[in-house]
C-alpha cells in the first residue's frame, strides 16, 4: 500500500481513494487513472505506533510470526448502520471497533473480508493495463488479500540502492452512518523497515476500489489522506495468474 517514489499498495504504494467500497463492483472501467508507473510515495493517517528498526528487511521477521492485533476498541454498534457481511473468505480477524483518525468505527461491512479481493495481485502500469510493461526504478509489489489480512510486498532498485520493504496488516469496510464514501480502511500494523515508501508502522490508508464485472481481475486501488484528505493518486493491480489482454499477469518477485 504504497507508492513507490519510485513508482501499496499496494496497498501499497499506496495512495487511493475515489470509489465507495460498497458501490465498488462493475462501476467504472479501469482505463484512465495514474499515468505515473513508478507514483510517489506519500505516508497517510499517522495515528501511528511505534517504528520499527528501520535497518529490519522484510524477512527480518515473517508474517507467519507476527500476530495482527485487530480491533483496538469495543464499542456497540451503531443501529443506524446498513447490514453486513459476516461471510469467511479466508483468516477472520474479529470484530469490536477501531479507533483512528480522531474517529470511532463500530460498523463493518465486510466483516471476514471482501469477497472479490481475495487472492494475490501485482501492480502494473495504470496506462497501459499490461503486466510486461516494464516500471521505473525497477518497482515490484504484491498485494496479498485472505480474508480480512494483508499482506503488501514493495521492492525498488534506484541505482543501486535497494528499497524492500513487507507490511502487515488488515482492512475494515466503513458504513456510510460512520463515513459518508464508505470507503475500506486499511490498517497497516507493521511495515518492515517502518518509513519506506512513505508507510509507517501503525499508518492506516482510505482507500476506495473499482472492480469493474467486465474485467474482474484488474482492480484500482484510490488511497486518500487520512479519513477526510484529498486524493493522493489511484493505482491498478492485475490478479496473478490471471491473463491480461494475453499477457500473463505473474508475480514479479517469481514466486
Amino acid at each position: 500500500m504504497a507508492e513507490p517514489a519510485s513508482g501499496a499498495a499496494a496497498l501499497a504504494k499506496i495512495a487511493r481513494g475515489l470509489v465507495s467500497w460498497a458501490c465498488a463492483v462493475g462501476l467504472a472501467s479501469l482505463g484512465t487513472g495514474c499515468s505515473d508507473p513508478a507514483p510517489q510515495a506519500a505516508a497517510v493517517g499517522q495515528d501511528a505506533a511505534a517504528a520499527d528498526s528501520a535497518d529490519a528487511g522484510p524477512d527480518a521477521a515473517v508474517s507467519d510470526l507476527f500476530v495482527l492485533t485487530g480491533s483496538n476498541t469495543d464499542v456497540a454498534r451503531d443501529p443506524s448502520c446498513d447490514k453486513f457481511d459476516d461471510g469467511v473468505y479466508g483468516k477472520k480477524l474479529p470484530w469490536s471497533g477501531w479507533q483512528g483518525g480522531g474517529k470511532t468505527f463500530s460498523c463493518n461491512t465486510c466483516r471476514g473480508g471482501y469477497e472479490n479481493l481475495q487472492g494475490a495481485w501485482r501492480f502494473i502500469d495504470f496506462k497501459t493495463e499490461d503486466p510486461t510493461t516494464v516500471l521505473g526504478k525497477g518497482y515490484k509489489e504484491t498485494l496479498q488479500f485472505d480474508g480480512n489480512t494483508l499482506v503488501n510486498h514493495l521492492f525498488e532498485n534506484d541505482a543501486g540502492k535497494i528499497t524492500d520493504q513487507r507490511i502487515d496488516g488488515w482492512y475494515f469496510c466503513t458504513d456510510a452512518a460512520e463515513l459518508k464514501s464508505k470507503d475500506a480502511i486499511f490498517v497497516l500494523e507493521r511495515a518492515l523497515p517502518s518509513g519506506a515508501f512513505g508507510n509507517n508502522s501503525g499508518d492506516f490508508l482510505r482507500v476506495s476500489v473499482k472492480i469493474n464485472a467486465g474485467t474482474p481481475n484488474l482492480i484500482a486501488l484510490g488511497v486518500s489522506s487520512g479519513l477526510d484528505g484529498k486524493l493522493l493518486g489511484e493505482y491498478l493491480y492485475c490478479k496473478i495468474g490471471s491473463t491480461i489482454a494475453g499477457k500473463p499477469c505473474g508475480d514479479p518477485f517469481g514466486g
